[in-house]
């Protein structure tokens, strides 16, 4: 479930499902889409952006979080991207979670944002 922020920041919380996910936020323009989702990099998967239709949100940053120090080895953390509200409209990002090496995803999460 998305939640915003006071600063209009809109945060959507995804898991690792090994199959698609599709999710629908809205947001103000000049906000900021930030989707969390789970990740493991240990096993050789990563997030990675497919593409982002329209023209509404644009990437501002992704960065991975590894888990606090659990002393379990091999423990995923979060990948946490962030979108801009450029222009009113609908984008739809989509994001693979993949190996590099690999041409079908193990998991897509599909985000269709629109900006009012």
């Amino acid at each position: 479930m998305a939640e915003t922020n006071g600063d209009g920041t809109v945060e959507l919380r995804m898991g690792f499902t090994n199959q698609l996910t599709e999710k629908e936020v809205k947001v103000q323009k000049g906000g900021t889409v930030k989707l969390i989702l789970d990740s493991n990099p240990t096993t050789g998967f990563k997030w990675v952006l497919n593409g982002v239709e329209g023209a509404a949100v644009k990437k501002e940053s992704s960065i991975y979080t590894a888990p606090a120090a659990t002393g379990m080895v091999g423990s995923g953390g979060v990948d946490v991207w962030n979108f801009k509200a450029e222009q009113a409209g609908t984008s739809k990002v989509i994001l693979d979670y993949k190996r590099p090496w690999e041409e079908t995803p193990a998991s897509q999460a599909v985000v269709t944002v629109d900006v009012e």
